[in-house]
């Protein structure tokens, strides 16, 4: 036992010395198209030892538990099973052919970590861990009229530059503007018009309790109550993200200029107008941003402790109380209070999830029901690792480079399924399918060069040109009104062509179907008029589909699309793409399960 608390001491002491605290920083604004040049750090830049220093007191924690539950550890995992676990982990796809050739030809000691750190820093790590926070805060490329591309790009970016999340966190809690400018307003706009809503959801996503049957009633299942709940919604409520026209007084002017001009609803173009202001203004409409709103308790509150249409003052539900005065920002003061390594639940619920996404189960279950009871299957392995986030500076990378290092995870797996009604001890990671993104990735591994580096097409904004947009809100109601009429009338023109181009374009099949030619020259002779007609509108079409034009075209030119086979994949005797999947299956599934 002493032996364990010098190795504690060491490894506390060691990352207290070389690290200094964390404090969330201020949000910045950043362009959807020109993300920041922000510095992105190597995995490398914290000495391996001092992270094989804490994995191994991790382990030493794992293996005491173990002994006090009468457990045996699972047998070490050999490198053939590990190559291909840590490459789903960290990059969420199987390795190839050649990258496994060059692992197994390396006998040092040092191979595994050495692996873990490459793929820790590949661009195959941030498509992963995109995904991690995808699921996490329930990321969507497009929701309501809302555009999704700059909110992704920024969990991207913060992901690529190794943000730290207790930053990261901060950031969004307290994000304001257009989504454009800021990407992480997103977060707020994910629950549009519904800030009790997102209350419920910032408290299970970040603090691993659930309040939200307290929205209605006092908790049911734990000691939360409405009030409680209410009191917590009082530090955002004030938030707005609903269309917020009203704020721009060029916007407002623009439209009643609209409803002026075009009395008539039913005259087409008056529908055509309108749907073009949509089209170009409508993103500028749903900013985020805070006014001093009190939040009123129900009109049907049934409790003792206040009445109906009270005022609720702010307050937190645990931890130190972050007091809120009238006229102060409310949304900092609650993003600084959940974010502090004080906060009893903050660390404990991401170093958890950490845990879990690691070993497929958590110390922790279920993850996001953590009540005043819960204790962790191994309290003082938790209490530990929490102290590492800490140390760590909120650094996810680095939490999860310890993690890989343990030899509790380089393990065979628990092949027996786990009951969840009992606690698990990690004598090894459970057995766990491979998720989906991780079989299309593996599968797109086979057929795409390079795959790693590929940013993938992100829908949901683009076509859009932001820089357009932060020009608008500038511009005079006169000016506005000026360009929306342009863009009607291109919209206009667009509707008449292909309501001209479809019938001729099924009339040009019907010829070639029988085989008509006189018929299709004359046809063939009327779309090309069509076409000189309308060759500003094809030219606008065609910009539009540039982004998705040059992916293809990349496909389009990748050898193994087209049936090259795999450098020394002797079992690949076709190259046709079954082929190459049988071999790859052959090395890689059914030899390293």
């Amino acid at each position: 036992m002493s032996h364990l608390l010098v190795n504690n001491a060491m490894a506390q002491n060691t990352m207290t010395a070389n690290m200094a605290s964390s404090t969330p920083k201020a949000p910045t604004s950043q362009p959807a198209t020109s993300q920041p040049a922000s510095p992105v750090k190597s995995v490398g830049d914290f000495p391996l030892k001092k992270i094989q220093l804490i994995s191994k007191h991790i382990d030493q924690l794992v293996a005491q538990n173990l002994r006090k539950n009468n457990l045996r550890p699972n047998a070490p995992a050999n490198d053939e099973t590990l190559l291909r676990r840590y490459f789903l982990a960290i990059i969420g796809r199987i390795p190839t052919y050649d990258e496994a050739i060059i692992f197994r030809k390396r006998k040092d000691q040092q191979r595994r970590s050495d692996l873990i750190d490459h793929l820790l820093d590949s661009p195959g790590y941030v498509s992963d861990m995109f995904n991690f926070y995808a699921d996490l805060l329930r990321v969507k490329s497009k929701h309501n009229r809302i555009i999704g591309e700059p909110y992704i790009n920024w969990v991207k970016q913060s992901v690529k530059e190794s943000k730290p999340y207790d930053q990261m966190v901060y950031e969004m809690l307290t994000a304001q503007g257009h989504v454009w400018n800021n990407g992480a307003v997103g977060y707020y706009q994910r629950d549009m018009g519904m800030p009790l809503d997102n209350m419920s959801n910032t408290t299970r996503i970040f603090l691993g309790t659930q309040v939200g049957c307290a929205q209605c009633h006092d908790h049911p299942f734990d000691i939360w109550t409405q009030m409680e709940f209410n009191e917590m919604s009082a530090y955002t409520y004030g938030i707005v993200t609903t269309n917020a026209r009203w704020k721009y007084p060029n916007l407002k002017q623009l439209y009643n200029k609209i409803r002026r001009t075009q009395k008539n609803k039913d005259d087409p173009r008056t529908q055509i107008v309108i749907q073009a202001a949509r089209n170009m203004l409508e993103p500028l409409q749903f900013p985020v941003f805070t006014i001093n709103k009190d939040l009123r308790l129900p009109d049907d509150y049934k409790y003792d402790d206040a009445k109906p249409k009270s005022i609720v003052a702010p307050r937190t539900i645990f931890g130190d109380i972050a007091a809120a005065p009238k006229g102060s920002n409310r949304p900092e003061i609650f993003a600084k209070w959940l974010t502090a390594p004080t906060n009893p639940r903050f660390t404990k619920v991401i170093a958890n999830r950490l845990w879990k996404d690691a070993f497929g189960v958590g110390l922790i279950e279920p993850l996001d029901d953590i009540k005043e009871d819960t204790v962790a299957s191994n309290p003082e392995l938790m209490a530990y690792l929490i102290q590492v986030m800490i140390d760590l500076k909120y650094d996810v990378k680095q939490f999860q480079r310890v993690i890989y290092n343990t030899r509790t995870y380089q393990r065979k797996t628990s092949i027996a399924a786990w009951d969840s009604d009992k606690p698990y001890h990690f004598p090894g990671p459970i057995l766990k399918r491979m998720t989906a993104p991780q079989i299309w990735d593996s599968v797109l591994t086979l057929a795409i060069q390079d795959l790693d580096e590929r940013p993938g097409n992100v829908t949901g904004g683009r076509g859009y040109d932001y820089d357009k947009f932060n020009e608008y809100i500038k511009m005079d109601a006169d000016t506005l009104f000026d360009l929306v009429n342009v863009q009607a009338d291109q919209l206009q023109r667009s509707r008449e062509f292909d309501k001209i181009r479809k019938p001729l374009s099924r009339q040009i099949q019907q010829a070639k179907n029988k085989k008509d030619t006189v018929t299709l020259r004359k046809l063939q002779a009327k779309i090309a008029a069509l076409r000189t007609q309308y060759s500003d509108i094809i030219k606008m079409k065609q910009k539009s589909m540039e982004p998705q034009a040059e992916e293809r075209s990349a496909m389009e030119r990748d050898p193994r699309r087209h049936g090259a086979c795999f450098r020394n994949a002797t079992t690949c005797k076709t190259g046709t793409f079954p082929a190459r999947l049988w071999a790859i299956r052959s090395r890689h599934h059914q030899q390293w399960l």
